[in-house]
């Protein structure tokens, strides 16, 4: 729920050594802030200032718990000086009230109050006490303290950048707009993919992050995932998994099932939907509900790899459920293309966020505010095709099973290794195959190293090279700390290996935007994520491998997401129950001379692509042609897209041209300064 502009002031004025307080008209600002991001608040509107006018909280209201005014932010404590806005939905907090019921006086039923008395509690060891999905920033005027924070998996976003010397939080970065802020490419997180690797943007100093603030800000991690020792032997049958598997995750679809307004369920012809919607009805009838959860589904061509409203339609069916489906065509993508892209603030060389964002807009429509959904089920039972070739990097000695010699074993892996494509049909292998030896060395020699599908699709300007050849393995190597390397290194199974670098970065910085929290939130719908329920991951972690992925040398069957599949039996058809994984993704080849081609010629043009600074036109021309000509080439395509999707953004941000570093820069220094100096003469005769 809800959407969140917060701000602090940092200058200090040196004579007095007090941060300036906020200009004249600020409140207006912040108004004007919370009003760029009122889809994800349509009901109420609130903002904070504190006394010293050096602290300001936003927040943009859509009521799922406690729909009175009383349920409405910033909230506070006048007693103890604390103020706090939230993001998002805190499970358990039934309890939490209950448990200091006689030590603090709630004045509201929502769940976010709960932020205030854990703060009081126990310090800054409260989020260890928050479940759910949420990003918040709490405010401590006694002692000056300010600390924000974003769910474990960054379910709810939570961006922050420096204007004017002054710290701005929101929950998406076109909330910077009204303060003045001037958005520019981050050039050098483009080349590395540093913002699906990292914390960084494609803008930039816009960054997501934890951080604290009292004179000075820190970066601090309250939680990380964690894997157990591949050498220790599981002692726990395999009954006794799937039923523990089974029991926490019917908990954490119960617990999201919890809201004062009505509750639906993205279904589509996999596995994970399925499960999550099986769960949910059998929850809903155990507990009497007069009215059944609705289901919501998208459908492309008929009778295509991509349509699977059938057998979603199937799976609502036996569990008593109501399927609505959304339609999709070519003209309804190209509609809705520009709008996505601007809502996720995202580049993505596919179109399934496309079809998300429409879809988004179904259960609106039909008076639904929270949906729940799979994301986050592949990641960790190991359902990317991606994972393969680590899971047969090593014997799982945790669980022996089928004797596999370390011939067998190698050449499994370096047939899956061979066999797993960069993820999208049409990705252009020469992107993912260079690998970094160093790279691969820091990672335990994880596939995934290097492997991993290579999002930023785009032939780049020469002048880029002057930021160095950091490449995009590196870039995703260095992104753990030392710690967690030695852990890879000496613990983790290469499939926990895998999986944590996954989590980190695709899952987090990727799907959970183009396919989650910004596709929503564009129609006012809160995404729940059961899947992502950090008591139902930290189980699931633990499992073996083998667990997780099952193969069966004498058939030489592999079955992805096996323990899923076992607890999930009672509540899904036997048809999904044995159905192969399909990744959701949308048709990319379309006619010539159709809706979309005209789309993307009248985006990618000569103008449009210099105007980015960072791509070469001489490359990128015929991309265009590629994509829609006689042989429709789809690695053409999804390029053109990626290109066609940083012209929106750079129309719609207003973000000026991308230009090479001055001489005073960093990058500039030294050999590379020189070298840069005649790259940058050839470049302006060029554009």
């Amino acid at each position: 729920m809800c959407g969140i502009s917060a701000a602090v002031s940092l200058e200090t004025d040196t004579k007095s050594s007090r941060p300036h307080t906020f200009p004249a008209g600020f409140s207006k600002k912040l108004e004007e802030s919370l009003n760029t991001i009122q889809h994800r608040g349509p009901d109420a509107q609130g903002q904070w200032t504190s006394s010293d006018n050096c602290v300001a909280l936003g927040h943009a209201r859509l009521a799922i718990i406690d729909l009175s005014r009383a349920g409405e932010q910033p909230l506070h404590n006048e007693e103890h000086g604390i103020h706090v806005v939230v993001n998002g939905e805190f499970y358990d907090y039934e309890q939490i009230k209950e448990e200091f019921a006689n030590e603090y006086h709630f004045k509201s039923d929502s769940d976010s109050e709960i932020v205030i008395v854990l703060y009081l509690k126990y310090g800054m060891n409260f989020l260890a006490h928050l479940r759910g999905e949420f990003s918040l920033c709490l405010y401590d005027a006694k002692q000056q303290f300010f600390v924000t924070a974003r769910d474990r998996y960054g379910v709810k976003p939570l961006f922050w950048t420096v204007i004017n010397n002054t710290l701005h939080l929101a929950s998406e970065a076109k909330a910077f707009l009204p303060f003045g802020w001037t958005p520019e490419w981050d050039v050098r997180s483009i080349l590395e993919d540093g913002w699906l690797q990292d914390e960084r943007t494609l803008f930039k100093g816009v960054k997501n992050v934890m951080i604290e603030y009292r004179s000075y800000i820190t970066h601090r991690k309250y939680w990380d995932l964690d894997y157990p020792d591949k050498n220790v032997v599981e002692t726990r049958t395999e009954e006794e998994m799937i039923f523990g598997l089974r029991e926490r995750l019917l908990e954490a679809v119960e617990i999201r099932l919890r809201a004062d307004v009505p509750i639906g369920v993205y279904l589509s012809g996999g596995i994970d939907s399925a499960v999550i919607a099986g769960m949910a009805a059998h929850v809903a009838k155990e507990q009497g509900w007069k009215h059944l959860p609705n289901c919501y589904t998208i459908g492309f061509d008929e009778g295509t790899e991509f349509d699977e409203t059938a057998v979603a339609q199937r799976m609502a069916d036996s569990v008593g459920l109501r399927l609505s489906t959304q339609r999709m065509n070519e003209q309804s993508m190209v509609e809705n293309f520009e709008d996505a892209v601007f809502a996720s603030e995202h580049c993505n060389p596919d179109l399934n966020s496309v079809g998300k964002f429409v879809l988004s807009n179904l259960p609106r429509e039909e008076g639904f505010k929270v949906v729940l959904s799979g994301e986050g089920s592949d990641e960790h039972f190991g359902g990317y095709p991606t994972f393969l070739p680590d899971f047969f990097r090593e014997p799982d000695l945790a669980w022996p099973g089928p004797a596999m010699s370390t011939s067998e074993r190698e050449h499994m892996a370096l047939e899956k290794e061979r066999q797993t494509s960069p993820g999208f049909k049409g990705s252009d292998p020469s992107l993912v195959t260079q690998e970094s030896l160093v790279a691969r060395r820091m990672l335990n020699n994880t596939s995934i190293s290097s492997h991993m599908w290579a999002v930023t699709m785009a032939h780049f300007a020469p002048w880029t090279k002057c930021y160095g050849a950091f490449s995009r393995p590196q870039a995703r190597a260095h992104t753990p700390d030392v710690h967690v390397l030695n852990l890879m290194n000496s613990k983790w199974h290469p499939l926990h290996t895998s999986q944590y670098i996954w989590i980190k970065s695709t899952l987090t910085n990727w799907i959970l935007t183009c396919m989650g929290d910004r596709m929503e939130m564009a129609h006012s719908i809160e995404g729940r994520t059961p899947f992502l329920d950090h008591v139902l991951t930290e189980y699931i972690n633990a499992l073996p491998p083998s667990m997780k992925i099952r193969y069966d040398p004498a058939s030489g069957e592999v079955i992805e997401k096996w323990i899923l599949r076992e607890a999930g039996k009672p509540f899904i058809t036997e048809e999904i129950y044995k159905r192969k994984k399909y990744p959701f993704t949308a048709p990319i080849l379309y006619p010539t001379g159709g809706h979309m081609h005209q789309m993307i010629s009248r985006l990618v043009t000569k103008e449009n692509v210099l105007q980015l600074g960072f791509v070469d036109w001489e490359k990128a021309e015929g991309l265009v042609d590629k994509a829609f000509g006689e042989k429709k080439d789809p690695s053409a395509m999804r390029y053109a897209m990626t290109i066609a999707q940083w012209v929106v953004l750079a129309q719609k941000f207003g973000v000026a041209r991308a230009e090479p570093p001055g001489n005073g820069s960093a990058e500039s220094k030294g050999a590379l300064g020189r070298i840069w100096g005649v790259v940058k003469t050839l470049w302006s005769k060029f554009v």
